[in-house]
């Protein structure tokens, strides 16, 4: 499984926001392929919470601060979140999501619940497309809190458009597009349910078909730039890099600064093509 440049683009400079799982690369990739899948055959044969290798001196020892505090602490959801900041801010969102359960199953409620379905799906999401085997774990994961959630408020569409993600190891490949298509039948103008359509529609190299959904995204919704950078891609991938170009650039002239990641993103991108 090939690594887009827009997926180590946005893992960069967004600690994945949701570009994941894309298929063949536009341009050639294949040093940052390797150098990510070398990175993660490095950390799984290691424990999943210790060190990364490539942390700084200076990372390590707030790591082993926090866990010291943390180990000390007679109650301990009163470090517990900074740990978690500290994973996610240092890409090991596999971390994060083992002590974000700590606290769901110290108080099972639905607000846990969808924190720690959350958390196990942005670890799924980076992992997806660089380690598979940890990738279908955390998938398991995900879907346990997600299941939960869902049996209690049916109508929760953002999670179930994530749970269908998730079903990508399935052995019934339609599971996916079933799953998300439940959630167009109660919302059809499901922003997350077309962006998940339109990425599995680039996995089956269905491009015209992921166009439609993207460009439906950013008809409801212009400031959806997920959305126009997945247009982008497809764009490119169809060999219209004018098109492709002008969105891009469009995003790169950002002066939102909620809005920088994504502007950044763009900016980077543009240098590949």
């Amino acid at each position: 499984m090939k690594n887009s440049p827009i997926f180590v683009i946005v893992i960069a400079f967004l600690a994945v926001i949701g570009l994941y799982q894309l298929p063949k690369s536009i341009v050639d990739n294949k040093d940052k392929s390797i150098e990510n899948k070398k990175q993660a055959s490095q950390e799984t044969a290691k424990d999943s919470h210790n060190q990364m290798t490539n942390w700084s001196d200076k990372t390590q020892k707030e790591y082993e601060l926090l866990i010291k505090k943390y180990n000390q602490a007679p109650k301990k959801e009163i470090i517990i979140d900074s740990l978690i900041v500290f994973f996610k801010t240092n890409m090991k969102f596999d971390s994060a999501a083992y002590y974000q359960e700590k606290i769901t199953i110290e108080k099972e409620n639905i607000e846990n619940w969808q924190k720690t379905g959350d958390a196990f799906y942005e670890a799924f999401k980076y992992a997806v497309s660089i380690d598979e085997k940890k990738a279908e774990k955390l998938a398991e994961k995900t879907q346990n809190y997600y299941q939960k959630i869902i049996e209690k408020n049916p109508n929760d569409l953002d999670r179930k458009a994530n749970l269908a993600m998730t079903y990508i190891f399935d052995k019934n490949p339609m599971k996916p597009v079933l799953t998300l298509r439940e959630n167009l039948e109660k919302n059809e103008n499901h922003e997350p349910t077309l962006l998940n359509l339109g990425m599995l529609a680039i996995r089956s190299g269905q491009l015209d078909k992921a166009i439609v959904r993207f460009e439906k995204i950013i008809q409801l919704n212009p400031m959806n730039f997920e959305a126009k950078i997945y247009l982008a891609d497809v764009l490119i991938k169809q060999n219209k890099k004018t098109e492709a170009k002008k969105i891009l650039k469009e995003i790169s002239e950002i002066k939102d600064e909620k809005m920088q990641n994504w502007k950044q993103a763009a900016e980077e991108y543009l240098k590949t093509l």
